[in-house]
């Protein structure tokens, strides 16, 4: 009768710390998207203003 071998010594790591990717891939699909809509929201400054300039009516 065969037995199975043993398991490597670092397949326990291993294993957790491919869980942890895969959560942490998660996290970052369910923060992405909170953080890109600010981004859209930011304009150049206008044609011949310079940057921390303000311009008076």
């Amino acid at each position: 009768m065969l037995q199975a071998r043993p398991a490597p010594p670092n397949s326990e790591p291993t294993r957790q710390a491919s869980m942890i990717g895969y959560l942490n891939d998660f996290h970052l699909m369910m923060i992405a998207p909170a953080l890109a809509p600010p981004v859209f929201l930011l304009r150049r400054p206008a044609h011949g203003q310079a940057e921390g300039t303000v311009l008076a009516d």
